[in-house]
């Protein structure tokens, strides 16, 4: 499941409203952010991952195993 869908997901669940004022942005921008498809700004998935209380974390790849 892509981020943005597992985001929208869990902003239902939380609701839309609370999470949009906590992530300090108006409900519509909330929604079209969530639907995807456009070019959303790092700044607003920050704000909106700390409004769900999730955060982004990355690591390497694990190496794969080649065949001989």
């Amino acid at each position: 499941m892509p981020a943005m869908a597992a985001f929208s997901e869990v902003a239902k669940a939380q609701g839309v409203n609370k999470v949009a004022e906590a992530a300090g942005v108006n409900r519509e921008s909330l929604y079209k952010t969530l639907k995807g498809g456009s070019k959303t700004r790092y700044e607003t998935i920050q704000k909106l991952m700390l409004a769900l209380g999730v955060e982004l974390t990355v690591q390497p790849i694990a190496a794969r195993k080649t065949r001989t």
